[in-house]
């Protein structure tokens, strides 16, 4: 719903959804950072990006007896440099709900390539 209502805002950015997740994934506290996480990234996109499209990812995968939330947003934006020290809040915000949930995060992009966030969570049930 909160997507779909981002897309009317924003509505020359394509927006791309690949859910293939239970509803009952996760527990209630990363199901709810994890929503801010992809909030906090679509509005970076909506900010920054100049972007044609965007794509969000959110799977669940057992590795070892441990499952784990993963959160992929890509976009095709005029990217930036990851190394620049004057990251914004929204990244910062990002990093901090990840610590919180005990999970890793990375980012990838490069000026004129887009940004890749990924987030990777444990998935307590």
């Amino acid at each position: 719903a909160w997507v779909g209502r981002w897309s009317e805002r924003f509505p020359d950015v394509r927006v791309t959804l690949r859910l293939p997740i239970g509803a009952d994934a996760g527990d209630a506290d990363a199901r709810i950072h994890v929503f801010r996480i992809v909030q906090e990234c679509l509005t970076n996109v909506a900010r920054h990006a100049k972007a044609r499209a965007v794509r969000v990812f959110l799977g669940e995968a057992v590795a070892g007896g441990r499952r784990t939330l993963r959160l992929v947003v890509r976009d095709d934006g005029v990217g930036m440099d990851p190394g620049a020290r004057n990251a914004g809040y929204g990244l910062i915000v990002i990093r901090e709900r990840v610590h919180t949930l005990g999970g890793e995060w990375s980012l990838a992009s490069r000026p004129g390539r887009g940004v890749r966030v990924a987030v990777e969570v444990p998935s307590a049930r």
